[in-house]
């Protein structure tokens, strides 16, 4: 057993087999790097592991009959398959995390229309080689969008994108806390 310390997650995500995320002296999670990137514990965890960083709005769990949706300034997306922890929250504030590679192009508005989506002014284009990285305009933030090299989008179009709702993130409002992962350590 080796414990290697780096400030650097891309040094950790690659070199360690489970990884100890720190926050000012308090550990966050304890995981594989796979776990800490696709089940982040809180909200600390979430932004610190992954490049570009996760996307990150203010938002409000709301009911609509059977259905829940996470509702910001800017869009309403539905939440599949919420369960009765999250169906619990409904009323109340959170914050939502998507990871830029789970936000695409789609080729209607259906997306936005149904939940899944919504239209957004893209800001900056970032060609790195094979992917794109779109900043475009979500109300009061600049979110990220990882897209194929071949999307054709540029700076200051609009663009109907749709979000894979079935990896989104949700935290609580105050504690930061994950309200969609199943690893959160207890007492943190």
């Amino acid at each position: 057993t080796i414990i290697y310390v780096t400030h650097d997650q891309v040094e950790a995500m690659t070199m360690g087999d489970r990884i100890a995320v720190l926050n000012k002296g308090y550990l966050q999670q304890v995981d594989t790097p796979l776990n800490l990137y696709n089940l982040p514990a809180n909200l600390f965890v979430a932004g610190f592991i992954g490049s570009p960083a996760m996307n990150f709005a203010r938002a409000r769990l709301i009911k609509e009959g059977e259905k829940l949706f996470v509702l910001s300034d800017f869009f309403k997306l539905v939440i599949p398959k919420p369960g009765d922890k999250l169906n619990s929250y409904a009323g109340k504030d959170v914050t939502l995390g998507i990871r830029p590679e789970h936000i695409s192009e789609c080729s209607d508005e259906a997306s936005s229309k149904d939940g899944r989506g919504f239209s957004a002014l893209v800001n900056i284009i970032e060609p790195t080689g094979n992917e794109i990285l779109a900043h475009i305009e979500c109300g009061d933030k600049i979110f990220v969008a990882r897209l194929a090299s071949e999307s054709g989008i540029k700076a200051g179009d609009k663009v109907d994108f749709s979000v894979n709702v079935e990896r989104m993130h949700i935290f609580e409002g105050e504690s930061g806390l994950s309200l969609t992962s199943i690893t959160a350590p207890s007492g943190v």
